[in-house]
């Protein structure tokens, strides 16, 4: 199976990029640039860390990494090496990096049900009637009006991530949101890119860059 040259992870500061330090810068560029493109609107205006983990980046490829994402327009772009952390978040934040991520292209149809051992990105939507179920995050770079369950085996650090917030049932861990008559966190005007995650025991919804 061919690796990932890049991981892409949200946190509360914004958006992680982890690069693979096994594959040749050009085609980290590439699949980035793909990315990118790829879900433009859901990546414009976030906040962005570049993690290169043990690879050693040259100032070109520095520039390089910068340029692009200011073509996209991301913003606050900074690197960082891995950082210090507990051993239970380090083992989660390397299993994600080591291509723990399932990635669908294509939007996810009533009836559907998308169960994975880890993180779940989806580039579409996901329908009223469709199910994502994931131990890690999902995020849904499209509008989400399902039933959604991050953290199933119990972590309560996962995050739901979508373009329009708008599930039918949102589960995080052990805490559940439902709503009996209709759709949760109707939005009023423009709907704008949210997640979701657990604080002081509740499922809480914030911005993006919140």
């Amino acid at each position: 199976m061919t690796q990932q040259g890049v991981l892409i992870k949200g946190n509360n500061d914004g958006i992680i990029i982890y690069l693979n330090e096994q594959i040749e810068f050009a085609v980290i560029l590439d699949e980035l640039k793909e990315k990118f493109t790829n879900a433009y609107d859901f990546f414009k205006g976030a906040s962005v860390t570049i993690n290169p983990g043990k690879r050693i980046i040259s100032p070109e490829e520095k520039m390089a990494l910068i340029n692009l994402c200011q073509e996209f327009e991301l913003a606050g772009i900074k690197f960082e090496t891995t950082p210090m952390v507990t051993p239970e978040k380090k083992k989660r934040d390397l299993s994600a990096t080591e291509g723990n991520t399932l990635i669908l292209k294509r939007t996810i149809r009533s009836g559907q049900r998308i169960s994975y051992k880890g993180n779940v990105v989806i580039i579409g939507d996901v329908n009223p009637g469709a199910e994502v179920i994931a131990q890690g995050d999902v995020v849904v770079m499209g509008s989400l009006r399902g039933v959604v369950h991050a953290g199933a085996q119990g972590d309560t650090d996962a995050e739901v991530f979508a373009l329009l917030l708008q599930p039918t049932q949102l589960r995080i861990a052990h805490c559940i949101a439902r709503s009996p008559d209709g759709y949760l966190f109707k939005k009023k005007g423009k709907a704008e890119p949210e997640k979701a995650r657990i604080r002081d025991g509740f499922i809480v919804i914030e911005g993006i860059e919140d």
